[in-house]
């Protein structure tokens, strides 16, 4: 923490320190220069100049000033600043910085405190969090009274009985005037107010009529919380809207937003859909979801790299079936799939065109896609004349690792200790736990990433491989 030293003597200020306009004085050297005089404003005694003549207290002299920082009436006078006068409530942004013994950071409002391990100087941040939070009101305060069980409660809490001001329930004192229910609408309702300021009459109508139909669907505390997150793509509905110079139907908000964008906003969707402004055509909806699935699909590799030649030529290929009815978007999605998981093996190893070996790995993988990934491989053959053969599930080996459960446990420890956020070290944490945990060995040849991992209903991770549900622990699943 920076010394300060006073302006007068030149000191350094250990202890009380005192500011007036702009300069910082010891308490010495300021009781000297400011003595108690009386005021003959107010008549009342206080620290008053002694270069000047007429007394007057800074209460007096500012009365009805405006704050510098604030631009607000003074009713108190904090601190008198080379600029003017500041109010009692933005005095704290005048302070210097000082430097919390707990956390380290510099920061306003840091004061010496006596807690169990002794005195120092510590932040607000910290010291609240040492405080017990009160069983009545949920605010972090001095416990003054503790239950029968053990549960603390403020001393607001206890002394004190109150009723909210809009519903008149009876709440604890120290949570404030209003209940949580009445709390919350009460920022719903600014909080839209707000954001129907922002948006065009297009939408602006529409948003304050979601912000009501939200709160009756999921409550005020979601509501209120959540409210903010919508706003953005209200906004965008807003900017279509004007450009289209009318409100947009579900067509044209998917093909600007992505069928994503509306999952993302279900509930914006949903309350559009019920109010009758956009129909939602379930037809629309499939074809735009698989077109953004394909986009994501070609997203995947570098435009420069054998992969996204090779997809794209797939890809080419089949919009030409589509274009003559001979197959429909869902089918064109269905079958890149696994051709893109052929690629991002052949990616993974390294191989610049995709190998019955690698073609082997997938299969073990993703034994249930082999219909689903003969057309790429007769495509392959046919492009780039390789002799690719697609095996018969039949000749799927499922092997036992052949390493002891001891080494594999020690190999794991290891990796665990030493995390690194990569794909390799992903795919190796991955195919270790299936080794230690269910005893599998996974092929050299086969790929296992994070992405196939999936949760049941109680929120486990599993892998679905050789027919099975895989389960592993969380520790061993580390996104790249």
């Amino acid at each position: 923490m920076k010394s300060e030293y006073c302006c007068h003597c030149s000191g350094e200020i250990k202890h009380s320190k005192f500011y007036h306009l702009g300069k910082t004085y010891c308490s010495s050297c300021y009781s000297l220069y400011y003595k108690l005089r009386e005021c003959v404003e107010c008549g009342k005694k206080r620290r008053i100049s002694c270069k000047i003549d007429v007394p007057l207290c800074k209460q007096c002299e500012f009365q009805g000033a405006v704050c510098i920082k604030c631009e607000g009436e003074i009713g108190t006078v904090g601190l008198v600043h080379v600029d003017g006068p500041v109010c009692h409530s933005c005095v704290v942004y005048y302070m210097p910085l000082k430097k919390c013994d707990w956390c380290g950071g510099s920061r306003l409002g840091v004061s010496k405190r006596r807690l169990e391990r002794g005195e120092a100087l510590i932040c607000n941040s910290c010291f609240t969090g040492t405080l017990p939070t009160c069983s009545s009101c949920g605010y972090k305060r001095k416990a003054f009274f503790y239950d029968f069980s053990k549960k603390p409660q403020c001393r607001i809490c206890i002394e004190e009985t109150r009723f909210c001001r809009k519903c008149t329930l009876e709440i604890p004192a120290g949570s404030g005037h209003y209940c949580i229910e009445c709390s919350y609408s009460r920022t719903l309702n600014r909080r839209i107010k707000n954001g129907v300021i922002t948006l065009s009459p297009y939408f602006s109508g529409l948003f304050k009529d979601f912000g009501e139909w939200l709160k009756v669907r999921r409550g005020a505390v979601f509501s209120a919380t959540h409210i903010k997150k919508y706003l953005p793509y209200f906004r965008n509905l807003d900017e279509l809207a004007a450009r289209l110079n009318r409100q947009p139907n579900y067509k044209e908000i998917v093909g600007s937003f992505t069928v994503a964008m509306t999952r993302k906003y279900l509930l914006v969707t949903v309350f559009l859909d019920e109010v009758g402004v956009v129909v939602v055509d379930q037809s629309i909806k499939n074809e735009y979801s698989n077109l953004d699935m394909i986009e994501r699909y070609m997203d995947k590799f570098d435009k420069n790299s054998p992969y996204y030649t090779m997809l794209e030529a797939y890809y080419s290929e089949l919009l030409g079936r589509l274009e003559s009815s001979k197959t429909t978007v869902r089918s064109l999605r269905l079958a890149m799939t696994p051709a893109v998981k052929l690629l991002l093996a052949c990616e993974h190893f390294g191989i610049e065109k995709p190998t019955n070996d690698i073609l082997e790995g997938v299969m073990w993988v993703s034994p249930g896609q082999r219909s689903a990934i003969t057309g790429f491989v007769n495509f392959l053959n046919r492009k780039y004349g390789l002799n690719l053969v697609l095996s018969s599930r039949s000749e799927l080996v499922i092997e036992k690792p052949k390493e002891t459960k001891m080494q594999l446990k020690g190999r794991l420890i290891r990796m665990l200790r030493r995390p690194v956020k990569s794909e390799n070290y992903s795919h190796d944490l991955l195919v270790l736990g299936l080794a230690y945990f269910h005893q599998l060995a996974v092929p050299d040849n086969a790929r296992v990433e994070c992405e196939m991992v999936k949760r049941d209903v109680s929120g486990d991770a599993y892998l679905l491989l050789v027919g099975c549900k895989l389960y592993l622990p969380d520790r061993c699943l580390v996104v790249a």
